[in-house]
Order: C-alpha cells, then sequence, then structure tokens
C-alpha cells in the first residue's frame, strides 16, 4: 500500500481539473442544448452576429456545406439553422480535424426583427443570415377628457 501526504492544494487542483472536465464536455459542441436536441447536433459552427444598417446579420462558417444542406426557420421567435456536413472519403484521410455530421444552432430573435423579411445567401462557405428590423410602433399620446 502507497501512502501519500494530505495535500489541500491537490485536493483542489484535482476537484477542479474533473469540475473543468465535466463543462468542457457538457459544452463543448452541443452550448448546453437539451439531450433531445443534442442528439441531433455533433458539431456547433462558429458564428458572428452584427448589427448593419437597418438590422442584423449572422454570419455562420460553414466551408464544404452545400445549401440544400442547410435548413434556415423560424419557430416560435426563435431562429433555427440546422444541416449537416460530410467528409467524402473520411475513412481513407490520415488526419482529420475538421467536423462533421449533423449541426443546429438556435438564436433567439429580439422582437424588432421582421421575421417576414429574413434572407440568406451563402458565399465561399459563409451563410449570411439577414434580419431585418421592424418598424417600430412609437406610443400614440391619448389625450382625456373631462366629462362636463
Amino acid at each position: 500500500m502507497t501512502l501519500s501526504q494530505y495535500s489541500k492544494r491537490r485536493l483542489a487542483d484535482d476537484f477542479n481539473e474533473s469540475f473543468n472536465a465535466m463543462l468542457s464536455e457538457l459544452f463543448e459542441t452541443t452550448m448546453g442544448l437539451p439531450a433531445a436536441v443534442r442528439s441531433e447536433a455533433a458539431w456547433s459552427p462558429p458564428v458572428d452576429i452584427y448589427e448593419a444598417g437597418e438590422g442584423y446579420v449572422i454570419a455562420v462558417d460553414l466551408p464544404g456545406v452545400m445549401a440544400n444542406d442547410v435548413e434556415i426557420y423560424v419557430e416560435n421567435g426563435v431562429l433555427i439553422l440546422k444541416g449537416k456536413r460530410d467528409l467524402e472519403d473520411h475513412e481513407k484521410r490520415l488526419r482529420v480535424e475538421r467536423a462533421r455530421g449533423s449541426f443546429l444552432r438556435r438564436f433567439s430573435l429580439p422582437e424588432a426583427v421582421n421575421v417576414d423579411g429574413i434572407k440568406a445567401e451563402s458565399k465561399d462557405g459563409v451563410f449570411s443570415i439577414s434580419l431585418p428590423k421592424q418598424a417600430v410602433v412609437k406610443p400614440k399620446k391619448i389625450s382625456v377628457q373631462v366629462a362636463a
């Protein structure tokens, strides 16, 4: 039997290492999605979201993904981006680092987005989803008349 000296520092380091490994496994590819959704998503493409002109843009890096392999739709105020990337002959490759398989991303839309005006285009492996803003309805002041 081997005896080791008790160390608070070592105990804390072991706990941190285990905890970080658990969090990495949970959030690495599925971003904490519910279990039913996680089974659909093998990987998660990176995105940039920015405001441009009269709306927002979501730029999604999807090199090697054809437009007909991607679905983009809105459901209950959530923009859903779903698809797949398959690498041909990946079994024959000496090294495979690029993610493949199904992916799924969800984005909660602000109320200011005009859902009917959403457009998407693909160019050079980047899918750009344009989300136009709706015209803002300004509050109308109503005067109260005093009855005689």
